[in-house]
């Protein structure tokens, strides 16, 4: 575990509710690092002069309090971030697999008629490397899909026509 500082530690403690209305003094952060950095030990005789406490008898509870506190945080904190991790990683991986196969609108065109709107799509269907890419119309009228054509083939070689009429009547406004 990486060493913590001061200025983390002061963050930390402007967060908590006892020190809302307080200002939170830099000493009393820095015994608080000191002792996270020493987990949690009680040889106060190892601690640096200008950090003790002047009088003698002087208890360290409360900084032992808030530094066990701290190491609580800290272990939140880096479940926190590893399940952060997990989960950006997975989309990342998912966007992978959706790059390799992802499907491109090239045009797009609706053509107002007397007898309703007639809306064309071509889409540029993507594969993996290496293998057959598609093309594919689709042709609506009124919100109907009328027709399918896809045109599946690799580059320099022959093309494979698949043609589909969705609908054998149509229907005029």
């Amino acid at each position: 575990m990486r060493k913590t500082t001061v200025k983390e530690v002061k963050k930390w403690m402007k967060t908590l509710e006892e020190n809302r209305y307080k200002k939170t003094y830099n000493s009393d952060c820095r015994r608080v690092s000191w002792l996270v950095n020493n987990n949690l030990s009680e040889d106060y005789e190892a601690m640096p002069i200008s950090m003790k406490k002047k009088w003698s008898k002087a208890a360290y509870g409360r900084e032992r309090q808030l530094a066990k506190e701290f190491v609580k945080h800290l272990r939140n904190e880096a479940k926190l971030r590893e399940s952060i991790r997990k989960i950006v990683g997975g989309l990342i991986n998912e966007q992978k697999l959706l790059k390799e196969g992802r499907d491109t609108l090239i045009k797009k065109q609706t053509v107002k008629t007397p007898f309703g709107n007639l809306k064309f799509e071509v889409w540029e269907i993507m594969s993996g490397p290496g293998q057959s890419s598609m093309l594919s119309f689709d042709i609506e009228f009124n919100g109907t899909n009328i027709q399918d054509t896809t045109i599946e083939g690799k580059s320099g070689g022959m093309a494979e026509v698949r043609h589909q009429m969705r609908a054998k009547k149509v229907k005029f406004k």
